[in-house]
């Protein structure tokens, strides 16, 4: 007569213990996607910052260079032969993609949203971007 109880409860038990687990893996969860979340800000945040200082510091290169009108800053601009020598520099290091030479004027140009010759902010953080991706030129219609 006992034994039938053992029946009776063992559904019960099965289904609390079921509860349980949900009921801890939810929580789990919650903290790890909290912790990612709280993760993901902080590089945002740092990636903006450091973006926006690595701008100020190019203008002020542009600035420092007055050899030719071509490579003068206009206020709050980066020029094209300042990204050509940025490009020169990212491409020695070793943890960066190469940009071939001739995908430089052709990124420039592609990046350069109103075509005003000059990289803006908003431009120069499209660039950074795009520069982590590996680019081709193909024939036209291929």
């Amino acid at each position: 007569n006992n034994r039938m109880y053992v029946f009776l409860w063992m559904p019960f038990f099965i289904l609390t213990i079921c509860v349980f687990m949900q009921v801890i893996l939810a929580t789990v969860y919650n903290s790890y996607q909290d912790a990612i979340t709280v993760k993901l800000e902080t590089f945002y945040t740092n990636r903006s910052r450091s973006l926006a200082e690595a701008f100020v510091k190019l203008q002020q290169i542009d600035e420092d260079d007055e050899e030719t009108d071509e490579t003068r800053c206009i206020g709050g601009t980066i020029s094209q032969a300042t990204f050509r020598h940025l490009i020169a520099v990212v491409n020695k290091a070793s943890w960066m993609r190469h940009v071939n030479e001739t995908l430089i004027e052709v990124l420039f140009h592609a990046l350069d949203d109103n075509g005003d010759g000059v990289l803006t902010s908003d431009e120069f953080y499209d660039m950074c971007d795009v520069l982590q991706y590996q680019f081709d030129v193909c024939q036209r219609d291929s």
